[in-house]
């Protein structure tokens, strides 16, 4: 028998949005730049829409160029590896270790990408949709986005078949950037109403947090702790309930210039910049940020 698919209404609950709270220790942490200009490209512009740890490396979407990226921690130009793709926009982690899943909207499929012997697809996910962000569950299963059309948060199989849907309501409108709790509910950064949202799988909101500005990427380590980019140029630091452990993890002073694309796992986070102007992304650096939060 077939599963029917499930357009759910999200529910809400009567609950308070979290404030914040101010973190008594003194912040540890080291910020690195890597620029993932190769010198021989005749590149002058970049504009990285996605990012993912894989291993000792990163893994950047370059979707200006139409292009994946995998660059060493270290910086070193021995591990630079790139892939032509078509309209990649974003990233994920997945089961193996080695692989990423990219969203290409234009083309309506998830490309699997191992990384193993350098860059190359290793499965194709047709979809109904043009999907743009992307989280993974640890069944395998894969949480997209789309945001042209009928807005929607989807839950799809590796075939690409839609098993849940939450449409566009008043909980959000422009769901860009997604990532998953450690407990498994889904973080969805809302450009346009200036909300993190924590969904939980069955379309219950947990909480709902208004940002002092416009956010953009999000993730969340297996520690629990929630990096959200905002273009303000900071990075603030969220627990799994909303709460707000720090306002400014990354400041202006730190000189990351609109902070976009972001990654996390325990003691480090990796971002992306768009740049000076919002209407010419042109940055090809990545910030690594080492810290001791655990």
């Amino acid at each position: 028998m077939q599963r029917q698919v499930s357009n759910q209404s999200v529910t809400v609950r009567p609950t308070q949005t979290p404030r914040p709270t101010r973190h008594s220790q003194r912040q540890q942490r080291n910020l690195t730049k890597i620029n993932i200009k190769v010198p021989s490209e005749n590149v002058t512009a970049w504009q990285l829409t996605g990012i993912a740890f894989v291993g000792s490396s990163v893994v950047a979407v370059d979707n200006m160029n139409n292009m994946l990226r995998q660059i060493s921690l270290s910086g070193s130009l021995v591990m630079n590896q790139t892939l032509c793709l078509d309209n990649p926009l974003s990233l994920c982690n997945v089961n193996n270790p080695a692989d990423v899943a990219v969203t290409q909207p234009e083309l309506r499929q998830i490309s699997i990408v191992t990384t193993e012997g350098g860059l190359r697809v290793k499965n194709v996910i047709r979809t109904h949709k043009a999907y743009e962000g992307i989280a993974h569950l640890p069944d395998g299963r894969l949480v997209v986005s789309c945001v042209t059309g009928r807005i929607s948060i989807d839950v799809i199989e590796q075939g690409g078949r839609v098993l849940k849907s939450f449409e566009r309501n008043h909980i959000f409108r422009w769901p860009r950037f997604l990532s998953l709790t450690s407990s498994g509910n889904i973080l969805i950064s809302d450009r346009d109403q200036k909300h993190l949202v924590s969904l939980s799988l069955n379309g219950q909101v947990d909480w709902t947090y208004s940002t002092p500005s416009s956010p953009w990427g999000v993730a969340c380590d297996q520690n629990g702790k929630i990096f959200l980019c905002l273009d303000n140029n900071t990075v603030q630091i969220l627990a799994e309930n909303g709460d707000v452990i720090h306002e400014k993890f990354v400041a202006s002073k730190d000189g990351i210039k609109t902070p976009y694309a972001i990654c996390a796992r325990p003691n480090q986070v990796a971002i992306t910049e768009f740049g000076s102007s919002l209407f010419a992304p042109n940055s090809s650096l990545i910030y690594v940020a080492t810290h001791g939060l655990g």
